[in-house]
Parts: C-alpha cells; structure tokens; sequence
C-alpha cells in the first residue's frame, strides 16, 4: 500500500516535470495541497487551469504529458486540418493536444457532463484562442432528455449512469442529448469530420448503438475509450455496429474484463 503511494507521488511529479511551469507545480503540490485552481502551461504558451481537489489535473497529464493520443493523432495522417468532435472533454486538454501538433481546426465540438467542469473547459479554450471550437454542457446519450447531476469528488469518472451523489451534495439539471442533436444545434449536421473521439465512461455503447450508419460515416476516425458496458450492452455488439456501418480497426479487441483502454477505428 505505502509503496502504491510511493509509486503514484514519483509519477505524478514526473508527469509534472514535463509542463514548463514544472516548478511552480511542484511547489503548489509541495506547500499548496489544498489549492481550488492550478495552472499547467504546456509547451510554453497553451494554457490549462483546473481543479486539483476534483482530479482535472489528472486528464491534463493523461493526455498531454503521457501522451495518451500522439500515436493516434500519427495513424490518422492528416495534412494539417483536423476537425473533431471531443466527447468526455474535461478541462480541454484532448483540444490543446490538437493544437499543440500543429493542426488547423476549421471547426469542431468538446461535450463536457459536469457542469463545474465545463466551466474551465469553456474558460480553457477562450483562454487560448480556441474559439472555433464549440464548448457544450451536456451528457452525450442515445436521446435527448435531463439528467440530476451531482458534485462529486474525482471529476474524470463523471458519467450519465452516476447515482444521486451525497447528502448535501451540490446537483445542476443537465441536458443529456444524442450526437446528431448536439451537430444539429451547432449547424454542423452537414459537415463531416476527421475525429470523433469518446471517452465517456460506458455511455459509448449506447452512443453507437443509437447511431445509424450514416451518422457515423460522418467520422474518418473513431478514438474511443472502452469501459465496463452497461446493462444490455457489450463490446461485441459495439464492435459489429462499426463494422457493419464500414469501419475497421479496434485491434486488439477489447473486452469486458480489462480495463478500461483506448482503440481505434477508421472508415473504411
């Protein structure tokens, strides 16, 4: 158990390390533990502010310092221009990944559930001139509807299956919303677009499973992170769905017993 500890600490001071406010970093962690707001600064002049005491910090690290999508960003080869929705957005960091490589982005859209949450992610991208990209608070589902949302403490499980949180526990009403409504709202039902990038923790089952095939051709690419399914759902009908609506990919084929892990699909 100690060593455990030992392990995540060396780690996360690590991952710190490689943004270049790494100082300042460690000494709010060292003499600020309790700190509501820390400020990453990556590569110099992308700016993510986020809150420690609900785990933001831990999807700035996944994703920009330990690079959970460079390899994909390789696959996808593409000359310049990215355009993508970012479903299970966070504070931002999958939109900055974007824009720190070097991709122009004529348009797109980041989904963020948590409605404390989504207010750094909408402050994130303004904060760095991302203003193309549309910030929208709601949880991504087969159909519209409203959901009771609950504060919780680590902010990257948040999820449309979360039960009522605590006693006392601050809640919002949150609009849950299929993808061809969010597109719809945006104008964007018309375009197509490089990426859909899902990490939405179980909801992505029923997300694909509500899509018809010409919804998601209006993906190149999938990048999906898998999750326990829920109820009447499985990684094997997930993975027929794309292929039967012309998508190959998903090696190695994930399933219901490991942990949750990115895959990718292209169309074919």
């Amino acid at each position: 158990m100690a060593s455990n500890r030992l392990s995540n600490i060396f780690n996360g001071l690590s991952d710190s390390l490689r943004f270049s406010n790494w100082l300042a970093l460690l000494i709010q962690r060292t003499f600020h533990r309790d700190a509501r707001i820390a400020h990453y600064v990556w590569k110099r002049h992308w700016h993510l502010y986020c809150s420690p005491q609900h785990y933001d910090h831990g999807s700035i690290k996944e994703v920009l310092s330990q690079g959970a999508y460079d390899s994909y960003f390789a696959q996808i080869a593409l000359n310049g221009t990215i355009n993508y929705v970012n479903a299970g957005a966070n504070v931002g960091a999958f939109d900055i990944a974007v824009a720190s490589a070097g991709y122009k982005t004529d348009f797109g859209v980041s989904i963020e559930l948590n409605p404390w949450t989504f207010t750094r992610l909408a402050f994130n991208l303004a904060s760095n001139g991302l203003d193309i990209i549309y910030p929208i608070n709601a949880g991504l589902a087969a159909a519209s509807g409203k959901m009771l949302f609950s504060a919780r403490g680590n902010s990257v499980n948040d999820c449309i299956y979360n039960e009522p949180g605590p006693r006392g526990a601050a809640t919002r009403l949150v609009n849950l919303e299929s993808l061809g409504n969010i597109l719809q709202h945006t104008d964007l039902l018309d375009r197509e677009f490089d990426v859909l990038k899902l990490d939405i923790e179980g909801a992505e089952y029923e997300v694909i499973s509500a899509l018809n095939a010409e919804m998601l051709r209006k993906f190149r690419h999938i990048i999906m992170e898998l999750h326990t399914p829920p109820q009447g759902h499985s990684p094997s009908a997930l993975y027929k769905k794309l292929s039967d609506s012309g998508f190959v990919g998903g090696a190695p084929e994930w399933t219901a017993d490991q942990h949750p892990d990115l895959r990718h699909w292209r169309r074919a």
